[in-house]
């Protein structure tokens, strides 16, 4: 059975959990060693290796502790050229680590960023995008997503009157009506899970983004990236 665990998935850190046959893959280091290594149960043989999207705090704090105990991370240039020892992986080149075929997709945040797709023989294709000021691909037969629906323009709007705007929020992030079109010009009868990620704490609405999304996609199987969602994957 191959899963998804959601760690952390705010300004405050993020982090997600592969787990496939055996097998862990990180996507983003943005919490404490602790905290990642009760969520593997303190087996990190089982880790082949962390993808990190860019070199914010909130998704790269634990990259040097995970060098030190040998577990492989792999990011974009700006990032290895921090980290001698991060693995540099090249754009829409697909990479094998483990038995996770990892491929990177340049997106535009306001330093280098990516986007990774995902495939293993157990679950299909998932997508994982987050920090995007947009997401230009259309990428075919796509089994799940974790895609970012960090703000709401309303809400935003809202706060500014009331001097409670967070800058940051509508500054390289996807709000919910971008990720809605997203999915929507992606969404295809392979679909089968879709989370949505990066919620900001003050500019978003958790329990509206998911009726929007399943109302404008007709899709149910909609999920929130809040700390401990535990979702299984499959691509039947």
């Amino acid at each position: 059975m191959a899963t998804l665990r959601c760690l952390g998935s705010s300004s405050s850190g993020n982090c997600f959990l592969l787990e496939c046959q055996g097998e862990t893959l990180i996507l983003d280091l943005g919490l404490g060693w602790k905290s990642v290594m009760k969520a593997i149960d303190y087996r990190l043989e089982r880790v082949v290796g962390a993808a990190v999207t860019h070199r914010h705090g909130d998704h790269s704090y634990l990259i040097s502790k995970m060098l030190k105990y040998c577990i492989p991370v792999y990011s974009c240039s700006d990032v290895a050229d921090k980290y001698d020892e991060v693995v540099c992986l090249q754009p829409k080149t697909k990479y094998k680590i483990g038995n996770f075929i990892v491929q990177p997709l340049p997106v535009e945040h306001d330093v280098e960023n990516y986007a990774y797709i995902i495939s293993h023989a157990e679950f299909g294709k998932l997508v994982y995008a987050v920090d995007c000021i947009q997401f230009p691909y259309k990428i075919s037969s796509v089994n799940h997503w974790v895609i970012e629906a960090n703000h709401d323009e309303g809400i935003i709007i809202d706060n500014l009157c009331n001097d409670a705007f967070t800058q940051s929020a509508s500054e390289n992030h996807l709000n919910i009506t971008q990720t809605i079109e997203v999915l929507s010009n992606n969404l295809c009868d392979t679909t089968r899970t879709i989370v949505l990620a990066h919620l900001s704490d003050g500019n978003s609405n958790a329990s509206e983004f998911l009726r929007r999304t399943q109302e404008a996609l007709g899709f149910d199987n909609v999920f929130i990236a809040d700390k401990g969602l535990f979702v299984s994957l499959n691509n039947n």
